[in-house]
């Protein structure tokens, strides 16, 4: 067993295969956030002592391997939050098609209406000009209107 001496005040003891570390070397040894750490620490899945202000992590051989093959899992297998963004955009996606041909629709009835408003317009036009144009052809004196 070796054991190592911190402030003076405590030693710890160690098994040789690992050393204590201060969070900010944990941190850069595990490649992890300060977060992740403390929740790591929670769930009792790394050891630390504290001594005065200052917490120590115990960091080994088998937390760096635990810490890279998560690392590994988590960049090879999709996460369920990745998976649900993926399906709640394919659900938009569809609503927002089916929103497109409703409008696709409407536009062409609106333009369907528009060409038979169009003819009946220019129908009436057309009417009023043939009868404009008969009133002009035949010349009636001034007195006999009706």
């Amino acid at each position: 067993m070796e054991t190592v001496e911190t402030n003076g005040n405590e030693q710890w003891e160690t098994n040789g295969n690992g050393k204590w570390c201060s969070v900010t070397e944990t941190l850069s040894i595990l490649g992890i956030s300060r977060k992740t750490l403390y929740q790591r620490l929670k769930d009792e899945k790394l050891i630390s002592k504290k001594n005065g202000k200052n917490r120590f992590f115990w960091i080994d051989d088998v937390t760096e391997t635990f810490t890279e093959t998560q690392r590994e899992t988590k960049e090879t297998l999709p996460k369920q939050s990745d998976i649900n963004v993926v399906t709640q955009l394919h659900e938009q996606l569809d609503y927002f098609k089916s929103k497109v041909e409703v409008l696709e629709r409407e536009k062409n009835d609106l333009v369907l209406s528009m060409q038979e408003q169009v003819k009946r317009h220019d129908t009436i036009v057309m009417q009023l000009s043939q009868q404009n144009q008969l009133l002009l052809d035949k010349p009636r004196p001034f007195w006999k209107f009706w």
